[in-house]
């Protein structure tokens, strides 16, 4: 959509005037970004879940199968900040290769619009990450309970925020 909705603009200042000097941005280009954060935020559940059944999947053992469960379980909770994360990433890189150019930099007022846009993505996965860890407390404290090694829930841990 973003492609064909770019070919379709016609000479300077033809679509909305997008701070930071992007003059003629169509409509339709604007609206790919946005299907685009919004597939992405869709996406997200999807993607997590999956990435905890290849953990599983892979060299099957007590850490991988824990981590790759709780990372099933907890798609819903985690994968839509993760989806928009991703979204204000992929954005913001579209923006560095825009803006690396002779074009003039940014103003302050972007910088500041893109570090609270980013920021609050960011905070929201990390609210999001610390809800599912307290919804998780009774079972940690139940597989503590039960001997398992603490080392090993640390390792789940981390494996599962390094998928």
């Amino acid at each position: 959509m973003e492609t064909y909705a770019n070919g379709s603009v016609s000479g300077p200042g033809a679509g909305f005037r997008v701070p930071g000097g992007a003059d003629g941005a169509s409509a339709g280009v604007l609206a790919g970004w946005a299907l685009t954060a919004h597939g992405l935020a869709l996406a997200g559940p999807g993607l997590t879940h999956l990435c905890g059944r290849v953990l599983q999947a892979a060299r099957p053992g007590a850490v991988r199968l824990l981590a790759g469960r709780v990372l099933q379980q907890e798609a819903r909770r985690i994968g839509r900040p993760l989806g928009v994360l991703c979204a204000v990433a992929s954005g913001a890189y579209a923006s560095v290769v825009l803006y690396g150019g002779p074009r003039p930099g940014v103003g302050p007022l972007t910088a500041l619009g893109a570090l609270v846009v980013a920021g609050c993505a960011e905070l929201t996965l990390a609210t999001a990450a610390v809800e599912a860890r307290q919804s998780r407390a009774h079972t940690t404290a139940a597989l503590l309970r039960l001997g398992a090694p603490a080392t090993r829930l640390r390792g789940s841990a981390a494996l599962r925020a390094a998928r």
